[in-house]
């Protein structure tokens, strides 16, 4: 089973080698927590002021709201457009209809200033290095709007693959607009985003991202966050560690000795913070060969458990067949007895008759950690011959 991304198509654009005074807000925009999306590293351009306005105008009218930007639900919309803050805004008529998105806790006072950007992770807080965008001259993008420069870059960061991890502003300051991307050597993949060309907060207001980057195990990447506020862009960077998360293996045995056994196609794992691994290609039910029948006393006990000491059994159940090519199919006569289920494992007798048979070992497992609970389910095989 592996954790790791898979590509996307390419959508948006990659402003990291723009001037620092361009407006990340120029182009049409998706208000959505996004399946991380593809964009080739160099890739410009993108519809004009008049263009996103347009498709603005028209998509707002459809927008119903959004609910899984974090924050209270609200009607859900698919799509928003985005465009640079014009003064001539300020003129025309201000948005009343149903906000998009709601923070998740109550907006703090508007601050004169950039706040801090804070990723949160478990306990943990690392505030983020900040590079204001607005009112920047051309070549300053180290420092701040003031001549101020900007923190270094913090230590890399890691996360765990089954948590939660947050950006966070300080003060609870609701950002209007925002872009969540994760940057790599050679992609950039957009998480989040949400466009308000007249930065109104009564359209979108938020203070706090929820991310789920289980998908990036095992790879070290940025994390950045541009937040649009009412009179001031900021773009928040850390550079970030996701750590790969190795699921238990089935562990099955006669007395001391291993029986090998195969998990099937339907094995998943499911990790505390929702994410759900990939499967590997599979057909039928099961993945591989089962090799050679382990040979078993008639009625002898056979114990089922987890190589990971702290997945504990959460269901149990067997069957008894044989295999049709990768199908397994079931022999209801065969006479297994029903499992007894301690908290880490589970026996059941073999077959009390002679024969070759192909077990299907079907359970749940549940790793409990303080912040996080991981589950694998699914069913692994194993062939034994019961002697004569």
């Amino acid at each position: 089973m592996t954790l790791g991304r898979s590509g996307r198509g390419p959508v948006g654009r990659d402003d990291r080698r723009r001037p620092a005074v361009a407006d990340p807000w120029a182009g049409a925009v998706e208000i959505e927590e996004l399946p991380a999306q593809r964009m080739p590293p160099g890739r410009r351009g993108g519809p004009g002021l008049g263009g996103a306005l347009a498709i603005g105008a028209t998509v707002l009218l459809l927008a119903a709201g959004l609910g899984v930007l974090g924050g209270r639900p609200q009607p859900t919309s698919p799509t928003a457009a985005a465009g640079p803050s014009e003064s001539a805004a300020s003129t025309a008529a201000r948005y009343t209809g149903e906000p998009l998105v709601t923070p998740t806790r109550p907006c703090g006072s508007l601050p004169s200033g950039p706040p801090g950007v804070l990723l949160e992770v478990g306990e943990r807080s690392t505030l983020g290095a900040l590079e204001p965008l607005d009112g920047q001259p051309a070549g300053a993008a180290s420092l701040g709007s003031e001549g101020i420069p900007t923190p270094e870059p913090p230590a890399r960061v890691d996360i765990r693959s089954d948590v939660v991890a947050e950006v966070w502003t300080a003060g609870r300051a609701c950002a209007v607009g925002w872009t969540i991307e994760i940057v790599g050597p050679a992609f950039l993949d957009v998480l989040q985003l949400m466009g308000n060309p007249r930065r109104e907060p009564s359209l979108a207001s938020q203070n706090r991202f929820r991310l789920v980057l289980a998908s990036y195990a095992g790879q070290s990447v940025d994390l950045r966050a541009t937040l649009v506020f009412p009179d001031f862009t900021v773009r928040a960077t850390w550079p970030i560690r996701v750590l790969s998360f190795v699921p238990p293996t089935g562990l099955f045995s006669a007395g001391l000795e291993p029986i090998r056994t195969v998990g099937g196609c339907d094995v998943e794992l499911t990790l505390g913070n929702g994410w759900v691994a990939p499967r590997e290609p599979c057909t039928g039910d099961v993945a591989a060969d089962l090799g050679e029948p382990f040979l078993v006393a008639p009625g002898q006990r056979l114990k089922f458990r987890f190589d990971h000491e702290d997945w504990q059994i959460d269901d149990a159940g067997v069957n008894c067949g044989h295999l049709s090519g990768r199908q397994f199919v079931t022999e209801p006569d065969c006479g297994l007895g029903s499992p007894e289920r301690a908290q880490f494992s589970f026996t059941f007798a073999a077959p009390p008759g002679p024969g070759v048979h192909t077990l299907a070992i079907l359970t749940c497992g549940t790793q409990l950690l303080a912040d996080a609970s991981n589950r694998l389910c699914g069913t692994w095989y194993a062939s034994v011959k019961v002697r004569g």
